[in-house]
């Protein structure tokens, strides 16, 4: 016979990992916020013509981590806390 899985655990693991991804999405969330905030005094000129194609690839990513913040907040929203 198999073992019955602890339903309990893997909730609280999943919750755990949900914290985790809302707390790296923030630090990207203020890195790529700084970065973005700072391309207009030169930071990206670096990629030469290419800086605002960086610049826009900046916006994506911050959008992104963005969204990635909110759907885990949500996601832990909704689950029901034991």
């Amino acid at each position: 016979m198999s073992e019955e899985p602890n339903y309990k655990e893997i909730k609280n693991l999943n919750i755990y990992h949900l914290e985790v991804t809302k707390a790296i999405s923030f630090i990207f969330i203020l890195a790529f916020s700084f970065v973005t905030a700072m391309s207009p005094i030169g930071l990206l000129e670096s990629f030469g013509d290419d800086a605002v194609a960086a610049f826009f690839i900046m916006i994506i990513l911050l959008f992104g981590s963005i969204a990635v913040f909110l759907t885990s907040t949500i996601a832990l929203a909704n689950v029901k806390k034991d």
